[in-house]
């Protein structure tokens, strides 16, 4: 089960994929010096948005994960080792 944010930035991901193939299939067939400049820094922009975009989706990944894990301690917790009030306002009267 994968989240919208998950699902936006694998989309994301896959749609630089495609351009930056273009991109480089478009460097390839460009003769012009100044061109290909343009071009090669779009591709390296591009390249650099997918390492992110993929590091991005692995930390919120992890994240999740461990807050999954610690929200399962923290509800058992709560329901185990939590004073009521009244068990409260006696403690604290002695």
């Amino acid at each position: 089960m994968s989240s919208p944010y998950e699902d936006d930035v694998i989309r994301l991901i896959a749609m630089r994929k495609e351009q930056l193939k273009e991109l480089e299939e478009k460097l390839q067939k460009n003769q012009g010096w100044f061109s290909k400049k343009m071009i090669g820094k779009k591709v390296q922009q591009y390249k650099k948005d997918i390492e992110y975009l993929q590091a991005d989706i692995e930390r919120y990944r992890r994240a999740m994960s461990w807050l999954r894990k610690t929200g399962e301690f923290s509800e058992r917790a709560m329901k185990e080792d939590v004073p009521k009030p009244a068990e409260q306002e006696t403690q604290a009267a002695h």
